[in-house]
């Protein structure tokens, strides 16, 4: 009530049920409510979508037919080309280097492959494991640790005895940055991050184990059904894995070369049709302004029918 909203926009899987029940009983039954859906599927492990009275953005076409199936109007459920990123992921930053340039300033040997490891913002112990399993192979690839805020794992990596050359970075808005000088990224399946990989063509090492997270396993089958990288289930199998996308890449000679071609089938738009043409971020206002319009053209005319 104090500050009147024209539309509610959640961004939480959970919420949109309560905040329909709380806007009506705040006499406020009028309002829409848009779950903007940041996971590939939106019934599973986390519930976005939970109302009929709501409406659903969603990201993929799996995710679209969710929300079909749950009951939710074909006027109520909209569809982006993808996960919404960063808007920086599309304005390339253009720091005047080339791509030996960019790895010489980090201390990187341009002659050798560059892998990144990422695993999200606050990193994990799976880092360590992992950085020792490629310190071990005696291998002279580059190796970028992007470690978020968890300085243990920066700290634990520099203190490891490396026989190639790496660079560990810490908390950082520069992800399209350092996306763009590494050859693959070895990560978690997160939505975002695995996103932002294919949107900038870099193919993708992705851990798909017994103990992924639920709404982590969708992401893994986009990524190995769409051809945009490898699996592994241990760590023991990293190494084979990283060699193997090595050979791919040399194959292919550019990581531009690298990228799927889209593959038809039915059902299928957006991200699962073409992985590198998210343009969600733009599409977002329009979609908004659209809902807002919608809802409140039908809400005039069951209050009009009523009177």
């Amino acid at each position: 009530r104090e500050y009147k909203p024209d539309m509610v926009c959640t961004m939480a899987p959970g919420t949109a049920q309560f905040m329909i029940r709380g806007l009506e009983r705040a006499g406020m039954g009028h309002v829409p409510v848009l779950a903007i859906i940041s996971d590939f599927e939106g019934r599973g492990a986390h519930q976005w979508i939970e109302h009929r009275a709501q409406y659903a953005l969603c990201g993929t076409s799996i995710c679209r037919q969710q929300a079909h199936d749950f009951g939710l109007p074909t006027a109520r459920v909209f569809q982006t080309s993808g996960m919404v990123l960063r808007p920086s992921f599309y304005e390339l930053e253009d720091d005047g280097l080339d791509q030996a340039g960019r790895l010489h300033k980090l201390g990187l040997d341009p002659t050798q492959r560059t892998i990144l490891v990422f695993w999200g913002g606050l990193a994990s112990s799976k880092v360590l494991q992992i950085a020792s399993t490629l310190a071990k192979s005696g291998k002279q690839h580059n190796i970028i640790f992007l470690c978020g805020r968890n300085k243990e794992v920066a700290e634990g990596l520099k203190s490891m005895n490396w026989p190639c050359k790496i660079h560990v970075e810490g908390y950082t808005t520069k992800v399209s940055w350092f996306l763009q000088v590494s050859d693959m990224m070895i990560c978690k399946p997160g939505p975002g991050c695995c996103s932002e990989a294919a949107l900038l063509g870099v193919p993708m090492i992705v851990e798909w184990a017994p103990f992924t997270l639920p709404q982590e396993v969708a992401v893994c089958k986009w990524i190995l059904n769409r051809g945009l990288g490898f699996g592994f289930c241990r760590v023991s199998q990293l190494l084979d894995q990283v060699e193997r996308m090595c050979d791919c890449l040399d194959q292919a000679g550019t990581k531009a070369q690298q990228r799927p071609v889209p593959v038809v089938e039915k059902g299928l738009t957006g991200v699962d049709l073409n992985p590198g043409g998210n343009t969600a971020v733009f599409e977002v206002p329009a979609l908004l302004a659209e809902v807002f319009d919608s809802h409140n053209e039908r809400w005039r005319a069951e209050r009009e029918g009523r009177d």
